[in-house]
């Protein structure tokens, strides 16, 4: 997903300098809490700290980018009652997502997996 990000981004005709690389979300926020440049990371990664004002998100026209995330366990295991209400839950949000996708406002999704928008991220000095 990164790559494809990157390419994008490049197509926009925007110059890139990547100083590092990180293996996670927390990583990333500690780096851009240091002010050591922009990071890119799911909104779901940095809801609270946009609530809170810490990060600021980056709006690149042109760019739209979705990750896919899957949820997967053993077939060899029951499954507790918590978990399969999770499921169900699932399920259900990604039925929601199925009648988005007949009005044609929303690509199909493939089954078992949940989309996840990528937005590029700064901090912002306390005021």
């Amino acid at each position: 997903m990164f790559d494809k990000a990157m390419q994008q981004i490049r197509d926009r005709g925007l110059d890139l300098k990547i100083a590092m690389y990180c293996d996670g979300p927390t990583e990333i926020k500690a780096a851009v809490r240091q002010n050591m440049g922009v990071g890119m990371v799911y909104e779901d990664a940095i809801k609270s700290e946009v609530s809170s004002g810490e990060f600021k998100l980056l709006k690149v026209p042109g760019i739209e980018l979705e990750g896919e995330s899957s949820i997967i366990y053993s077939k060899k295991r029951k499954l507790s009652s918590l978990a399969l209400e999770f499921l169900e839950l699932l399920r259900s949000e990604r039925m929601k997502g199925r009648e988005l996708d007949m009005t044609g406002s929303r690509a199909p999704r493939p089954v078992g997996r949940m989309a996840n928008r990528i937005t590029p991220m700064v901090s912002i000095a306390p005021e």
